[in-house]
């Protein structure tokens, strides 16, 4: 039988570097993806690092007009911060409302990050915020923009690297939306999320746009195709569609519980139209 895996509490990120560099080894921090690979033993390490007691992963800051925030912050701790809830509201709502509180308690943004799953609300509005990822390894210290940070694979970190912290700009001027499908509860996995994030021009033309899509691919999308119909134009019935048909043409769906590959392409185009829709222009309302 095999032995149980090591389990080293390091309490800087220097250490625990140098614990992750060894073959074998694996990050947890809230373990909620990795407590139930380990009971059916489809992951097996030869060592485990727990993140929980390295105070930089845990910090929270502001970093000129971003917020910087520690890849080991709950999504608790996210949707209850003062400072989140002033620079990126949006990001503090989504994370209040995932799953259940249970989960909300342990679940980390860098987990979030880290795991890439296509079907998470978070990674959507994180995408559409213009996250970067820091990232810290036996090489070194890189910051990736988190559209950018998986390979062909769906890996996101080289041998030995571990996620410390995201910087995130402050909504400021930008208008921002985000909307989920689920056809169960609240708390299931989603059909479909849109996070849109537009800024406008005095003249009230759109001068950036970011429509991230989750749920409608192996990983959140970005589509190119969505700002293009949108940038340099006002926003106007004829350009959300548009930008609703270029979703629909981005994704490539998987057939599952929640709907077919045809029903899921119709849904991003659907709702990617109201989450446009709920942005409103500049002199809306």
């Amino acid at each position: 039988m095999r032995p149980e895996p090591h389990f080293f509490v390091p309490t800087s990120v220097e250490e625990t570097v140098g614990l992750l560099s060894t073959p074998g080894s694996v990050a947890v921090a809230g373990g909620t993806w990795l407590a139930p690979q380990l009971k059916d033993r489809s992951v097996q390490p030869d060592s485990l690092v727990y993140l929980g007691r390295v105070p930089e992963l845990r910090a929270e800051r502001r970093d000129g007009g971003a917020l910087q925030l520690g890849s080991c912050l709950t999504l608790q701790q996210l949707a209850s911060s003062a400072q989140v809830s002033a620079r990126t509201p949006l990001l503090g709502r989504v994370a209040g409302k995932i799953a259940n509180p249970r989960i909300r308690s342990v679940a980390t943004i860098g987990g979030s990050v880290a795991l890439g799953d296509g079907r998470q609300d978070l990674l959507a509005v994180l995408l559409a915020l213009g996250a970067k990822v820091q990232i810290q390894g036996p090489h070194g210290v890189r910051e990736v923009s988190l559209d950018r940070l998986y390979d062909e694979s769906g890996q996101a970190l080289a041998a030995g690297e571990l996620i410390t912290g995201l910087v995130v700009a402050a909504e400021a001027a930008r208008r921002v939306v985000y909307l989920r499908f689920a056809p169960g509860s609240a708390q299931d996995y989603l059909t479909v999320g849109v996070a849109v994030a537009l800024t406008f021009g005095s003249d009230g033309v759109v001068s950036d746009a970011r429509v991230a899509l989750a749920g409608v691919a192996p990983r959140t999308i970005l589509p190119a195709a969505c700002a293009q119909q949108l940038v340099g134009r006002p926003l106007l019935p004829e350009s959300i569609a548009a930008a609703a048909d270029a979703a629909a043409e981005a994704c490539t769906p998987r057939a599952d519980r929640l709907g077919s590959a045809d029903y899921k392409r119709a849904m991003a185009r659907v709702w990617t139209r109201r989450a446009l829709e709920g942005v409103g222009g500049p002199f809306a309302g």
